[in-house]
């Protein structure tokens, strides 16, 4: 499993989801490495390099992480219905301009800095509202999962004191510390 072959880069860079390509990738690493062996050095058995209860943990966080991505998929490609949006729009001006007529009976001079205060606000939340209409675009604004995805994946999970398994930041991340089980990427 370490780094991606050339024809792996192609599969990765053709496929209209790539992280569900690699995903499945994953998957498929993860019960290879149910079926690799080693002898235990203190009992002369075999022994599966990966036990079931870490297999069932690491499937359970893709299975999680694939239904994570199908969330943001749902989010990212269901479309805002553009009439709702331009009422809203519509509205907005009308209320912003016919307020000051409202208030200038019970604030008198005041009212034109009241009018521009609440206007700015509900136009700030009209456009705030068209930011997160599409919150995983590539503008300035939008949310850096690329980022937050790479430095997290390049940090290693800590595991606890006296655990059979030893952290390796690798993709399965989990190996016997016994020196003849080989890691298995």
């Amino acid at each position: 499993i370490g780094e991606l072959t050339e024809e792996e880069l192609v599969q990765i860079k053709d496929h209209p989801r790539p992280p569900l390509l690699a995903m499945a990738w994953a998957r498929a690493a993860l019960f290879k490495a149910t079926q690799i062996t080693y002898t235990n050095a203190r009992t002369g058995n075999e022994e599966p390099c990966m036990d079931t209860r870490l297999y069932c943990t690491v499937d359970d966080n893709i299975s999680s992480l694939i239904a994570s991505y199908n969330g943001c998929m749902k989010i990212a490609t269901t479309p805002f219905p553009f009439p709702f949006a331009q009422i809203c729009k519509i509205y907005l001006i009308c209320y912003t301009f016919t307020l000051p007529f409202a208030l200038s009976g019970s604030l008198g001079w005041e009212t034109p800095f009241v009018s521009l205060f609440l206007a700015f606000g509900y136009f700030g939340i009209d456009q705030i509202g068209v930011e997160i209409e599409d919150p995983f675009g590539q503008d300035l604004n939008d949310l850096p999962l690329t980022t937050n995805i790479i430095k997290r994946n390049h940090t290693p999970p800590k595991s606890p004191e006296g655990s059979r398994y030893r952290s390796s930041g690798g993709l399965l991340g989990q190996v016997l510390k016994d020196s003849e089980c080989l890691q298995l990427y």
